[in-house]
Order: C-alpha cells, then structure tokens, then sequence
C-alpha cells in the first residue's frame, strides 16, 4: 500500500519572496513557481496533460501536502477502473490522513487506457488547507510515437481561490 512521507518544501520568511523548484532527469527539466498563500486550500481538482499513447515510462501524479496536523484528505471521482502506483486495488474514495509537513502521493503508469486520463478531474478535498502539485513526472500528449515526453508539472490553485478572468 502506498505510504505517508515527509517529502515536500516548506519555508518561511520575514519579507515577501518566492520559491521555484527546478527538476532535472536526463534530457528533460521543468521548473515549478510555488502559488505561495494562492496555492494552499481545502478543494482541488487533479490536473495532468492526457496521455496520448500507451507505454510504462509515461505516468501520471499528483503530490498532497498538509500544512496542518491531523488533516484528512479525500480523493475521489477518478475513473475506478485506474490502477495506482503502489495501491493494489484502487478504492472508489482514497482517505488520507496527514500531519504538518507530511505528504502522500499518488501515480499511475501510462501503460492502460484507463491511467491515460482517468485521474484527470479528481477532486481532493481536505478539512484544513493543503497544497497540491501534480502533473506527470513523464508526460506524453504529442502527435504521435516519436515526438518525445517531458516533466509536465505545477502546483495547483485550489477551487475556492480560482476566478472567471485570467491574463498572462
């Protein structure tokens, strides 16, 4: 069964700031903006770029972090016929149960039509403020076999903090 860690960033200071985390892994790089208070609240939606083609070196996932103790964490409303990572047999309601600074993360290898966009749209809701940072550690959503694949990740913004206009 998948397990509780204590991976994640977390840090505090005295003047207004901003934290990226930059990823390396062979050829391919991502460098991920922290959404900073933005980032961190109670109801997201999982987000993943939709996978294009079947292989076992594409995945999907998605990163909880608590920010306080004894913090429950529900996911669920992905498509049931998924397989996770390290869970043997996948739940209609995943529960989590986590304490400051701890994590729980969930995968899934591209390898079944299911895992290819069937975590997209997951809802995770917490009973106090989280963060999520989720993606694919090994995307893949170009035109055909031999485009190539990427880290494609982001933190989320939680549900309560999103609009109806954005600019960029």
């Amino acid at each position: 069964a998948a397990s509780v860690s204590a991976k994640g960033i977390y840090t505090k200071g005295d003047k207004p700031y901003f934290l990226t985390m930059r990823i390396a892994v062979g050829s391919h790089g991502e460098i991920i903006t922290s959404k900073g208070k933005a980032g961190s609240g109670t109801e997201f939606l999982a987000a993943a770029v939709p996978l294009t083609i079947s292989s076992s070196i594409i995945n999907f996932t998605t990163g909880i972090l608590a920010t306080e103790d004894n913090t429950t964490v529900k996911i669920s409303g992905y498509n049931p016929a998924l397989t996770f990572i390290n869970i043997p047999s996948t739940p209609a309601v995943l529960t989590v149960h986590l304490n400051k600074g701890q994590s729980y993360t969930l995968a899934g290898i591209g390898n079944t039509i299911p895992n290819r966009d069937g975590f997209i749209g997951a809802k995770i809701t917490a009973d106090q403020p989280v963060t999520v940072t989720n993606g694919n550690s090994n995307g893949f959503y170009a035109t055909s076999g031999s485009d190539g694949s990427d880290l494609i990740m982001d933190q989320s913004v939680p549900m309560e903090r999103l609009g109806n206009e954005f600019t960029m």
